[in-house]
């Protein structure tokens, strides 16, 4: 029902009331499938209603980044933060977490590091490097970092997971 109303919105019908996707009020004729113009042409001119099944596209997408960004937060600060915190050898919460924060700076100083090499290599040599490729060459090297990781801990899996 929802495609049908955004193709009933999208072609500008004036009789269309505010509804999801094309969703008609059930006048559709008995033969519409043999009819010549496809249903969103006969549903022009019909009243479209919003469909129960309707959901707004803001609240997903502010969802879709608040999970996004949670996850992102957990992965990369909360969780290598809690791991070194378990594995420091201190017995005192301040200097256990002192060392967590230390070893997780020295981690994200090499990333940062190794980061900037790849982009000012793609800067001097590759000249491939244009401010409105930045997003495609982030995603493209966050992709690529999670597809090496997830071999690696899948290898690591088969071999350690029978012992």
């Amino acid at each position: 029902s929802s495609a049908f109303y955004r193709s009933c919105i999208s072609d500008g019908s004036s009789n269309v009331t505010l509804c999801s996707d094309l969703y008609c009020n059930g006048d559709v004729p008995d033969n519409w499938i043999n009819m010549s113009d496809n249903l969103s042409s006969y549903c022009h001119s019909l009243n479209c209603y919003q469909p129960y099944s309707f959901i707004c596209v803001l609240p997903l997408e502010i969802l879709w980044y608040l999970i996004y960004w949670l996850f992102f937060m957990l992965s990369w600060i909360v969780l290598p933060l809690a791991q070194s915190y378990v594995l420091a050898g201190y017995f005192s919460i301040g200097k256990k977490l002192l060392r967590a924060l230390i070893e997780n700076a020295v981690f994200y100083i090499t990333l940062l590091i190794i980061v900037v090499i790849l982009f000012l290599y793609l800067i001097v040599v590759e000249k491939l490097f244009a401010l409105e490729q930045l997003p495609y060459i982030i995603a493209t090297a966050s992709n690529t970092w999670g597809l090496f990781i997830l071999a690696f801990l899948l290898g690591y899996g088969l071999v350690e997971v029978p012992r």
